[in-house]
């Protein structure tokens, strides 16, 4: 594919990917922000507002929105519910763990 083909996809992306990160802020706002909330609420989290922030901003989001989404159109299926959870905690993982092994 030369480059200036796929530039011109890119517009065509857009609207998806907008899509995705919305359908997964959706089904954030049902699973891992409610442990969060019952994480703080128990005080037995060490998470700081900038780990919170990794989980909810870049990494919970765009593991299962983008890479996951992604591969689901490769497969030419949706994406089960199943899959999406795992994904977003494999996501909302990632940075913690980043934090920590650079500590």
């Amino acid at each position: 594919m030369t480059t200036i083909y796929k530039l011109a996809y890119l517009p065509f992306l857009i609207p998806f990917i907008k899509k995705s990160i919305r359908h997964q802020q959706q089904f954030m706002q049902a699973t891992v922000l409610q442990d969060l909330a019952t994480l703080k609420k128990h005080a037995v989290s060490n998470l700081s507002i900038e780990d919170v922030n990794k989980i909810t901003s870049y990494y919970g989001n765009a593991v299962a929105a983008i890479m996951g989404e992604g591969f689901c159109i490769l497969r030419s299926r949706k994406m089960s519910a199943n899959e999406r959870n795992t994904l977003t905690y494999l996501g909302a993982l990632t940075g913690i763990l980043t934090t920590f092994l650079t500590c």
